[in-house]
């Protein structure tokens, strides 16, 4: 009897084990069920499409149907989406070589701010900035006219890029007048990438406001692109500690002293300002015309009267370190102007 009375026991246990763990599986996966759908609630909330424009926009609110109409040549929306809502315009700069937008996933407004978050892929790479235009829907009475609109990019993975890379070199022709311009790099057998294909260089008509037509197939363009390999730099005794979030004021002052306009120094921080601004700090060193040359000699006939490359170096650093301040000469621009920037991350 007491075998048997046991064995029941031992059953009964094993019965309640087993209702135990699967209660707490249910509610488990009830959790994560319910974690799921609050995250695409909240994602369903935003509201925004993507819109393109012939002509280059700004951002800002459209707090009526009116304003909207005035500014854009868009017709997606209508006076009734205008009752309880207003519309953001977002003005995304972004490298499609290395970045992929996939949508807007969250929209905060605070104090006359309204933070705007942007999911993004990346991969490895670079090439010429492109823009993208998206038009996001918020409640009517959270903001007004001088709410400030900042972009907040989500990266959503991680990539582990090659070193000792050139990358993003963009070319710029400004001539005084429309001409036939021929440029070529002098070391071929170190370019991995190129747009408009480089084939023993590049043929163009370049015109006074930058826009570029390509000989070989009529397309329009506004720069040349390239990358390379092999270009080695290292930490110098000269060069410049930026802390990351001190990183855009960092450039915006250097970059006009090395003679970049206002495109220019946009597009260059925004491609290297998610590289540095994350670090605690930077080192950071432009190479000097001489060793810009000694890597990549660029002929270009006929020959500019201004040539301003800005190639910079970086290495995130976790602590300040003491190296004396590298000094820039200003560049001014005179007759025709060729511009190149890119860039190095230093092993």
């Amino acid at each position: 009897m007491k075998k048997k009375t046991k064995t029941k026991a031992k059953g009964k246990n094993k019965k309640k084990i087993i209702i135990v763990v699967a209660i707490t599986l249910i509610v488990l996966i009830a959790g994560i069920l319910c974690f799921i759908k609050l995250n695409e609630k909240t994602k369903s909330n935003v509201t925004y499409k993507e819109i393109k424009f012939k002509e280059e926009k700004e951002e800002m609110i459209f707090n009526s149907y009116q304003e909207y109409k005035e500014n854009l040549d868009d017709n997606s929306l209508t006076e009734k989406d205008f009752e309880d809502s207003k519309y953001v315009l977002l003005k995304i700069i972004f490298d499609p070589c290395s970045e992929s937008l996939e949508g807007v996933s969250d929209v905060k407004i605070s104090s006359n701010k309204v933070t705007v978050t942007i999911d993004v892929n990346v991969r490895c790479g670079g090439c010429a900035p492109d823009t993208k235009y998206y038009l996001v829907k918020v409640d009517k009475d959270t903001v007004d006219e001088n709410s400030k609109i900042v972009l907040k990019y989500n990266y959503l993975n991680k990539v582990k890029c090659p070193t000792d890379v050139a990358y993003k070199p963009i070319i710029y022709l400004y001539p005084e007048k429309e001409m036939d311009v021929s440029v070529k790099l002098s070391n071929e057998k170190n370019i991995t990438h190129s747009y408009p294909k480089y084939n023993n260089g590049w043929n163009v008509t370049a015109t006074p406001n930058g826009d570029l037509i390509n000989k070989d197939n009529n397309k329009k363009l506004y720069s040349l692109y390239w990358e390379g390999k092999n270009l080695k730099t290292e930490v110098k005794e000269d060069g410049f500690v930026v802390e990351g979030k001190n990183v855009a004021e960092f450039l915006e002052e250097k970059l006009d002293i090395l003679g970049l306009n206002y495109k220019e120094k946009e597009e260059f921080i925004i491609y290297w300002l998610p590289k540095l601004e994350n670090n605690k700090y930077n080192y950071i060193r432009f190479l000097t015309e001489e060793e810009i040359d000694n890597y990549m000699k660029l002929n270009i006939t006929p020959k500019p009267d201004t040539l301003i490359r800005v190639y910079m170096s970086y290495k995130p650093i976790k602590e300040r370190i003491d190296i004396r301040k590298q000094i820039l000469n200003k560049k001014v621009r005179n007759g025709f102007t060729v511009v190149e920037w890119g860039g190095t991350k230093i092993n």
